[in-house]
């Protein structure tokens, strides 16, 4: 049987994204979901308002289990019900990083011949879960357009392509794991990061972000990257239980820092499920970066980043590399 193969598709510094599907009998190229930009205010029927500094939609992955398509999106949403939500002049915007179910059983939804039509964001999308809230569009901002939270002096940088799909061990439904940036600054609202941690971050479904388990093998990386919009750097892939589906194992990327892997377990303490982490494993260094990826100088100043994973378990890693900049790099 051939497989069905899917692909995003981001215009840079836009809303625009879609999700292209392969035909397995012919191989053309369809567009499978092209979302518009959604309400910026509250008016009829419009239950959330949302401001995306760049692009919402940030990456997608399947359900192993189901083949359901989750996409993981941060910005600030204003509540129509609780907020007089007016294009980002309100105090109810808040900034959010959250997951989302694709509705692919409406037509209105699913485009399978019209290239140019788009899905409404509020009808054809379901969030899920949440990761992080309650960071006014008010307060001070990095340059991504994330918020920085003046009581942690902190910002969250939601990694394009850090995203992965597995089933809860311990209740069978989806679990998400999400790779963040995590960004330390010297004050709420000027100065450049003095510090960036990557990690990655789990919610099951229905999570919200007092549930969402953070922290999971946090990794330094060059602060440089908390003021770029970089693409790509922060990939996750999940070794999955053959019956379960749960997972029981974790390689990523993250950005300049290499590559690691680690085994993974579910626990259950006092009826909440969290995943420990055991023989962690830096497989590739920062040095052992730079010494494969031979790239041409940039003028962006920015470290050599690993992007582009693929894994054979349990001991092969295939991966791309650039200098944070579209079209130049190598593959090792």
């Amino acid at each position: 049987v051939s497989p069905t193969i899917y692909a995003m598709s981001n215009a840079i510094n836009q809303f625009d994204a879609s999700i292209l599907r392969a035909d397995p009998t012919t191989g053309a190229i369809q567009t499978f979901y092209n979302l518009e930009e959604p309400p910026r205010e509250c008016s009829a029927g419009v239950e959330q308002a949302i401001i995306a500094p760049f692009t919402l939609m940030k990456s997608f992955a399947l359900d192993p289990a189901s083949n359901d398509i989750y996409v993981t999106w941060s910005g600030y949403v204003c509540n129509c019900s609780q907020a007089d939500c007016i294009d980002g002049s309100s105090d109810g915007f808040d900034f959010n990083v959250g997951v989302s179910r694709l509705d692919t059983s409406n037509n209105e939804c699913v485009l399978l011949s019209d290239n140019y039509a788009k899905a409404s964001w509020n009808h054809c999308t379901t969030v899920v879960a949440t990761l992080t809230n309650g960071c006014s569009i008010n307060n001070g901002q990095d340059v991504g357009g994330n918020c920085i939270d003046p009581r942690t002096n902190t910002s969250v940088t939601l990694s394009d392509s850090g995203f992965a799909v597995a089933r809860s061990e311990l209740t069978g439904q989806p679990q998400f794991f999400v790779s963040m940036l995590v960004n330390s600054y010297p004050s709420s609202t000027a100065g450049n990061a003095e510090s960036s941690t990557n990690e990655v971050w789990v919610v099951n479904m229905g999570g919200s972000p007092e549930t969402t388990q953070k922290n999971i093998d946090p990794v330094s990386v060059n602060a440089a990257f908390s003021d770029s919009n970089i693409q790509d750097a922060g990939t996750i892939q999940l070794r999955l239980d053959e019956q379960s589906f749960a997972p029981v194992g974790m390689c990523r990327t993250a950005y300049d820092a290499g590559i690691f892997c680690q085994d993974l377990k579910a626990e259950n303490s006092s009826g909440t499920e969290f995943i420990s982490v055991s023989n962690s494993t830096e497989f590739l260094s920062a040095s052992q970066l730079n010494e494969t990826c031979f790239v041409e100088d940039t003028d962006l100043n920015l470290p050599t980043v690993a992007t582009g994973l693929a894994v054979a378990w349990p001991d092969i890693v295939y991966f791309g590399c650039f200098p944070s900049y579209a079209g130049v790099g190598n593959f090792s």
